[in-house]
């Protein structure tokens, strides 16, 4: 399977690629405004599964009737959401517990909150668990809501604004352009037919089978990739190349279960069979062993590169105090603000290139427009 999702992300590469050559920059803008409109779409996805989370929470906190919850959850939503939480209630009222109940490739809950639901039950700090979980997962989502959505509106806005004013330049004013140079028998510039061509084009691609297969490609290719890869690290590549990024939710669960006073090695072990990336599981195998050969649970960590140096040093010294559990959690808030600001940071990066990116087109589009006028201004000269 991982097979033919390689082969079908290639091909809608392929698309891609062969879209941008064919239509110039006007195929560019339409990937802009496709782009930016895939960002509320998971945004939206995104609040589905952090509204279940939080009603999970709550139930499991307030020792509610976990099914019955769950089961009027479910009306809020339709179609396959609906019928895979109604599948969970049906495992809960057959005396399942909610671990058991919840699919191996669930798209139910955030990733934080199904790794916290699994660690916990199998260490004993669900509750915990649970609520540390959400926190974070809300303030993750807060912070990239304003990082990533009102960016992505802007530039949607703009882009989508630009694409309405370009079609009626091309609709209304380039056949007159057309009909002028026709009757005065005059060649029209190159500048101004390669815009011409590139819009034909985005036309005729709009227009024919060619993007309409590309959206199929494209939708399937994303739907197995999510399905079969849950935590979108491609196949494990940027997991290895990024480690980190999983630091945080690593340590708030260890940080739960040192302050319930649960020993941290059974944590390592629930992580090494629940993670959804296989890089990671590996890891947490690696970290496991090591751990059960006498070395230190923060070495192990360092040497799969979950922390850094000082983090180890650190960490090693509060063990030895009463302090671990506040030390997990004040290392995990810092490295959580350190990738918010860098998301900060990149986001801020994309800005100036997203408009220089217009500004490219702009200046293509209007060198195109007004050269026709340079030149006739000349021949009739």
């Amino acid at each position: 399977m991982n097979i033919l999702i390689r082969f079908l992300l290639f091909l809608w590469a392929v698309c891609v690629v062969y879209l941008v050559i064919f239509t110039g920059p006007f195929g560019v803008l339409l990937l802009f405004v496709c782009g930016m409109l895939s960002v509320f779409f998971w945004n939206m996805l995104a609040t589905r599964k952090l509204s279940t989370l939080w009603l999970v929470t709550s139930a499991v906190r307030n020792e509610l009737p976990l099914a019955e919850v769950l089961e009027g959850h479910a009306l809020e939503f339709g179609g396959r959401r609906s019928r895979a939480i109604l599948k969970i209630v049906k495992k809960l009222e057959e005396g399942s517990s909610l671990a058991e109940a919840l699919p191996s490739r669930q798209r139910i809950l955030p990733e934080e909150g199904r790794l916290a639901l699994m660690v916990g039950t199998e260490c004993g700090t669900l509750k915990e668990s649970l609520d540390d979980s959400l926190d974070l997962v809300k303030s993750q989502f807060e912070r990239k809501t304003q990082v990533q959505q009102y960016g992505a509106f802007y530039v949607a806005s703009l882009l989508i604004w630009m694409g309405l004013i370009v079609s009626f330049i091309m609709v209304f004013i380039i056949p007159k352009y057309k009909e002028i140079f026709a009757r005065f028998g005059v060649q029209m510039p190159d500048a101004t037919m390669f815009v011409i061509e590139s819009a034909d084009s985005v036309a005729w691609v709009l227009s024919g089978w060619f993007f309409p297969l590309a959206i199929f490609v494209g939708l399937i290719s994303l739907r197995l990739y999510w399905r079969y890869d849950p935590a979108g690290t491609l196949f494990g590549l940027l997991t290895y190349l990024f480690p980190k990024k999983y630091s945080v939710q690593v340590l708030r669960l260890l940080a739960v279960n040192a302050h319930a006073g649960k020993p941290l090695g059974t944590v390592v072990e629930s992580l090494s069979r629940h993670f959804q990336d296989a890089v990671m599981r590996r890891r947490f195998n690696t970290v496991s062993t090591a751990s059960r050969q006498g070395e230190s649970l923060w070495t192990s960590l360092h040497t799969v590169r979950l922390i850094d140096d000082w983090q180890m040093v650190t960490l090693q010294a509060a063990e030895k105090t009463e302090q671990l559990s506040q030390t997990l959690w004040r290392i995990s808030r810092e490295i959580d603000q350190l990738q918010f600001h860098r998301q900060q940071v990149r986001a801020e990066f994309r800005r100036p290139v997203y408009i220089f990116c217009v500004g490219i087109f702009v200046v293509v589009f209007v060198v195109g427009m007004f050269m026709p006028l340079v030149k006739l201004i000349n021949d009739l000269g």
